[in-house]
């Protein structure tokens, strides 16, 4: 169930390690599947909304929050709408459940 989104422009990301300085090219942004992890980011960020839209931008693509702010804005918003539509509606309650 992974989704795939392209970059409005490719971002350069760099990594310091202990052979040098490396860079990657990101040009598409790939989600894997959400997990219960996943989940607990909004009981963590819940009240910080551009955060919590970010904190899960990371965790389903597997980088951190530090590369996703590096991301073009006019995509974090695109980019923020697929991540939340690959989360689990909320639990049934009352008449629903």
């Amino acid at each position: 169930m992974d989704m795939i989104y392209k970059l409005s422009k490719p971002v350069t990301l760099t990594y310091a390690g202990a052979e040098g300085q490396r860079e990657e090219v990101i040009e598409t942004i790939t989600f894997r599947e959400p997990d219960g992890n996943t989940l607990l980011l909004i009981d963590a960020y819940g009240s910080q909304p551009m955060r919590l839209m970010m904190e899960i931008i990371a965790d389903l693509w597997g980088k951190t929050f530090a590369e996703v702010k590096k991301l073009p804005a006019k995509d974090l918003g695109p980019l923020g709408d697929r991540a939340f539509a690959l989360l689990p509606d909320g639990q049934k309650t009352g008449a629903n459940a």
